[in-house]
């Protein structure tokens, strides 16, 4: 029979041999593509609902498992009790607890990911963590067993803010304009590279003249210049000035606040007056007043 229907399909198509063979798989194939969602339909309801229990029995499993190596450990009474706290205590420790393995390395999971056991019953926020093994373990938790109240939490801070301020007075100030690298760095959030950066703009400047200057150091923070402003004294006498009297202009537009321009327009002010025997202002040459007060501690003439 089926010889006959390959002859048919050869006569009716003028196909090969080789082609009507060709034929014949082909047209099996889709006859299967046609038919699986038939056979297949009818299957996923039972898959879905089997996917759906999986958490549910791991849980179960969970559970029975811990039970089990509770019962164990009970049995050979291998367990100890002794007062740990959970944010600190190592698997060791825990082992001789009688902690089950998989809530070992769970309790060492979450601390890693940066979880904090605050209070007592926070140790039951571990998966799978044993009723029993709790009310066993509960009495040697050695942290509190309520949080601490909003009153107590400012009390609290108050104790801590004082002994940080106690802590601060032990330091001299900071002289802005001799500190050394090492100095500045007792300040929060200045490190390294941040006391070098203020030194090299400070030996620029020639000192700073008032502690806004701080603000103009590339990369300090606004937060942490407030604080190293809190700390510092100045000292007027370090200040470095620029004699006018012979300097000429490439040289006083080396200076961080003066450009060629400006600078040039000094040199020349400064020659047109000597020639006149007259005294140099800069509220004639300059007419912004706040740049003047910038600049003007820098400048001897």
């Amino acid at each position: 029979m089926f010889q006959r229907l390959k002859k048919e399909i050869r006569n009716y198509f003028g196909f090969t041999k080789s082609q009507t063979n060709g034929f014949l798989v082909l047209a099996a194939i889709m006859i299967i593509i046609l038919l699986l969602p038939v056979i297949v339909t009818p299957l996923l309801p039972h898959f879905f609902k089997n996917k759906n229990n999986n958490t549910r029995d791991q849980q179960m499993l969970d559970s029975l498992i811990a039970v089990i190596e509770e019962k164990k450990q009970d049995q050979k009474a291998e367990y100890e009790l002794f007062k740990f706290d959970p944010n600190q205590v190592d698997s060791l420790q825990m082992m001789r607890l009688g902690f089950p393995g998989f809530i070992n390395q769970r309790i060492r999971n979450y601390r890693t990911s940066g979880g904090k056991f605050e209070i007592k019953k926070d140790l039951k926020k571990i998966y799978g963590f044993p009723e029993s093994l709790y009310a066993r373990v509960e009495d040697f938790i050695d942290i509190p067993e309520k949080r601490v109240t909003q009153n107590y939490s400012k009390e609290l801070r108050k104790r801590e803010n004082t002994k940080i301020i106690k802590a601060k007075k032990s330091y001299p100030p900071i002289k802005i304009n001799s500190a050394t690298a090492e100095e500045l760095t007792r300040i929060s959030g200045i490190g390294k590279v941040l006391s070098e950066r203020i030194i090299k703009f400070r030996d620029k400047l020639g000192g700073f003249h008032s502690k806004e200057q701080l603000h103009e150091v590339y990369g300090l923070d606004s937060l942490v210049a407030n604080r190293l402003k809190q700390e510092a004294v100045l000292e007027s006498n370090k200040l470095k000035k620029i004699s006018l009297r012979d300097i000429t202009t490439k040289e006083l537009a080396k200076h961080p606040y003066i450009n060629w321009k400006t600078a040039k327009k000094i040199i020349h002010a400064r020659d047109s007056l000597l020639k006149k025997n007259s005294t140099l202002k800069l509220e004639c040459i300059l007419s912004d007043s706040l740049y003047i007060k910038k600049i003007k501690p820098y400048l001897d003439y």
